[in-house]
């Protein structure tokens, strides 16, 4: 799979002047590639992300899975293609604090037409063993600890095979050793052929990467990784 972005833009209005956050921003990665986008706070990277992952729109621009023109599809269409083709990982976890860490790394596999109920408990277990979680299945966020609520936010995004994992910030909130076990997991992750893009302001995660894009004040650079 190749993942393109061309020309991409995003602006808001705030007191009646254009604000651009994303200026022609153009990239491109492929199957198996870990890509990082690195930046400080404010330099646009996590609204870069949060519009490849659909969770936002921009102002202009391609976007492309291959032959698929992304930015062309209904919302609806938008959602299931999200649900089926790419995960989510967030800085903050966002995980349901009522459910466990088994419960909430199950539910994408509700909006998963393919997967059968009888399927999902084998899927959720597998998953969660392979964060090494089986141990904490039963547990409630509060109850784990940040390196385990990002391994369980981790889990979540993979339980549907996607084939693309977005990770906005995934190191940010845990120690040195638990983002050496974080990272260890995405070369596991891409190395099955899936692309790991990850946006960041550590330095650290770059050694991890296949490619590297570095974003200052929307404007966006390849670096040598």
């Amino acid at each position: 799979m190749r993942i393109e972005v061309k020309e991409l833009k995003k602006d808001i209005c705030f007191q009646n002047q254009k604000i651009s956050i994303l200026k022609d921003v153009n990239m491109s990665f492929e199957s198996g590639q870990i890509v990082t986008i690195v930046g400080e706070s404010g330099s646009g990277k996590s609204t870069l992300l949060n519009i490849m992952s659909l969770l936002d729109d921009c102002t202009s621009g391609e976007y492309r899975w291959d032959d698929k023109d992304i930015f062309s599809l209904k919302k609806s269409e938008k959602q299931e293609f999200l649900a089926k083709y790419a995960g989510v990982v967030f800085q903050q976890y966002n995980l349901i604090n009522n459910m466990t860490c088994y419960e909430n790394v199950k539910v994408p596999l509700y909006l998963n037409r393919n997967v059968k109920c009888s399927e999902r408990q084998g899927i959720v277990e597998n998953m969660l063993e392979s964060v090494g979680l089986s141990h904490r299945k039963d547990h409630f966020p509060k109850t784990l600890s940040g390196g385990e609520q990002q391994r369980a936010a981790i889990a979540r995004a993979l339980v549907n095979d996607p084939k693309v994992i977005f990770a906005d910030e995934p190191t940010g909130n845990v120690d040195s050793e638990n983002e050496k076990q974080i990272l260890n997991l995405f070369r596991k992750i891409s190395d099955r052929g899936k692309i790991v893009v990850i946006v960041t302001h550590s330095e650290v995660v770059k050694g991890f990467s296949d490619k590297v894009y570095r974003i200052s004040d929307g404007v966006i650079r390849m670096e040598t990784a």
